[in-house]
């Protein structure tokens, strides 16, 4: 589904693919309010591995990028 969006809409399209390790992604959800709702075991049912969906246009964002910087870099490509 999203690879068909991105091929049909290509030019109004940014994608992002956060390669972040599990234990930075629960230490950043612990941070939120809805950390309360789920945790480090829910989230481990839904982690894949390498998910990205391998677009010529696709952005990696890792580990050692945090939210200002997250911000900088998609706001100066949109």
């Amino acid at each position: 589904m999203f690879v068909d969006l991105v091929t049909n809409f290509q030019k109004n399209t940014h994608v992002y693919y956060f390669d972040i390790s599990f234990n930075e992604t629960d230490n950043r959800h612990k941070t939120r309010e809805k950390s309360a709702q789920w945790g480090e075991t829910v989230m481990k049912k839904w982690g894949l591995e390498k998910d990205s969906l391998r677009l010529d246009n696709e952005k990696t964002i890792t580990d050692d990028v945090y939210e200002e910087e997250i911000l900088e870099i998609i706001l100066k490509i949109s």
